[in-house]
């Protein structure tokens, strides 16, 4: 999964930029990665 690699730093400094939205960050990341295992 390396190509996920950039995204996922992409995604995390976004998730930075909404850090008030901690709880829908948290969920997005989840949702994320159980799509990326599929």
């Amino acid at each position: 999964v390396g190509d996920a690699g950039p995204v996922f730093d992409i995604m995390a400094v976004m998730l930075e930029n909404i850090s008030s939205n901690s709880v829908l960050a948290r969920t997005t990341i989840s949702t994320v990665h159980r799509t990326a295992q599929l």
